[in-house]
């Protein structure tokens, strides 16, 4: 719904947070979702559910190599 406009109301909200399973395995040569480990998808899933918005782009490191599109991407 956004962030109140009222400062107080602002001041008062409090963090939520999750803490969910990690994984350790290298991500860095994934070239498409199935690549990552389970815990990472389900990662990727937590946030797409949590923001209501598919998942676009995937990066597993700096190069702009690291980066795929996954089916969430917009087409076109």
């Amino acid at each position: 719904p956004g962030l109140p406009a009222d400062i107080r109301k602002f001041i008062a909200l409090k963090p939520k947070y999750e803490t969910l399973p990690g994984w350790k395995d290298d991500i860095s040569k994934a070239t498409n979702a199935a690549d990552l480990p389970d815990n990472a998808r389900a990662y990727l899933r937590y946030v797409e559910d949590f923001v209501g918005v598919p998942i676009g782009i995937i990066s597993v490191g700096p190069e702009r190599e690291a980066s795929f599109e996954t089916d969430g991407a917009p087409k076109g």
